[in-house]
């Protein structure tokens, strides 16, 4: 959706037709808050159980009608609390009569591990990627200096046949049933040194005192199921095996430091009506606004929020992108009376 219809009007316009519920007070303090209807909550267990079964989540307090029925922790056994969650809710959420609401206070950490499918789409980018080049071969005798080799005199520094590629220092291997990604080192590498190869100038002595390359000896092998995404960065494969520019080539990236974050979700017995109000539509929000009754305060945030994504790119958990256009949920207190006259 581009600027204008963004200006136009509110694309992805959701009504939740029933009055915003009013929650029990919680000790829970949610960094995230999300309020989905009765009859998505299929969609919302299913994720809740993949997040227990790949290590994220660590921790789900399930409220019903303001009180915990049950707290769900993984454990050592990720499956089993998929499991419980699901006998725990499936036939209250099925059943969710008026006024009525389940909660799940989630507690979550940024860590996952990292599963056989992508660790294997992490080693296809590898194999993908292992002809690029690390050190060029075009060393000037002063100023650039690239991948050298040693003239018949053993001191000298001459430009080397060719390009350091990956390809020439490391091979890689995926055991699919084991899920375990190696590096290897080729016969080109010994004692975690390139051979017959250095970088540096060209010229008299300065193979001699030309830097030797470095290669990680240790750190080659990645588990799924095992290895966290703290452990390791698969995001990128170009950053793995990189030339420092100096003397060393890196091993496979360390990840970023797990953070805990806690998100609220509430399933509410509502009808939900979505409307699309772009420029191609003849629908506009003035519909929705004959026909329900919402907070103004709650208009004036939702416009604030759209006008500061439209004229400075402003983001906000007002505002989310479902199917490439923006979205918005806002909860009307209740239908318009129609009288005859």
């Amino acid at each position: 959706m581009n600027k204008k219809n963004i200006a136009i009007a509110m694309s992805g316009l959701t009504v939740l037709a029933s009055a915003a519920p009013v929650f029990a007070a919680s000790s829970f303090t949610a960094d995230y808050n999300y309020t989905v209807v009765q009859g998505k909550y299929q969609k919302v267990i299913t994720g809740l159980q993949d997040g227990l079964k790949n290590g994220k989540i660590t921790n789900i307090d399930v409220i019903f009608d303001g009180s915990s029925i049950g707290e769900v922790v993984p454990g050592s056994d990720a499956a089993a609390a998929a499991t419980k969650l699901k006998s725990l809710v499936d036939d209250k959420l099925d059943n969710l009569g008026d006024g009525k609401y389940v909660q799940f206070n989630v507690t979550y950490t940024t860590k996952s591990i990292i599963t056989k499918a992508e660790l294997k789409n992490y080693y296809n980018q590898l194999e993908s990627s292992k002809d690029r080049i690390l050190i060029g071969n075009e060393p000037q005798d002063t100023g650039t200096k690239g991948l050298i080799k040693a003239d018949t005199d053993g001191t000298t520094a001459v430009a080397a046949n060719a390009p350091l590629k990956l390809s020439d220092i490391f091979t890689f291997s995926y055991d699919e049933v084991t899920g375990v990604l190696k590096a290897e080192p080729t016969s080109k590498v010994s004692a975690g040194k390139v051979q017959g190869l250095k970088y540096g100038n060209t010229g008299a002595t300065n193979y001699t005192s030309g830097a030797e390359i470095s290669v990680p000896t240790t750190g080659l092998t990645l588990t799924a199921d095992t290895t966290a995404t703290t452990d390791v960065n698969i995001s990128d494969v170009m950053s793995a095996f990189k030339f420092n520019g100096t003397d060393t080539i890196s091993g496979f990236p360390a990840g970023s430091s797990a953070s805990t974050l806690r998100a609220s979700i509430k399933v509410i017995n509502a009808k939900e009506e979505s409307i699309d109000v772009d420029s191609s539509s003849h629908r506009t929000a003035e519909d929705l606004a004959e026909k329900y009754v919402f907070k103004p305060e709650d208009v004036n945030k939702t416009y604030e929020a759209l006008t500061d994504l439209y004229k400075e790119g402003i983001t906000s958990n007002l505002i989310t992108q479902d199917g490439g256009k923006y979205q918005v949920v806002l909860f009307a207190q209740g239908k318009r009376l129609t009288t005859k006259g």
